[in-house]
């Protein structure tokens, strides 16, 4: 999502600066979601070997 704020001319920088912020929190929110899914693999795999 690019917002639009003030000037739009594309060469502004403050616009490449919230186009590169949108990508860091995508970058960030896909790195929080696989640390969840390999926690979630570690607690079903302790409990299949609890269960074993």
């Amino acid at each position: 999502m690019v917002l639009h704020m003030g000037n739009t001319d594309p060469n502004n920088k403050s616009r490449k600066q919230i186009r590169g912020q949108a990508s860091v929190r995508r970058a960030i929110k896909w790195q929080n979601m696989q640390h969840a899914i390999n926690q979630c693999y570690e607690c079903m795999r302790a409990i299949k070997e609890s269960d074993s």
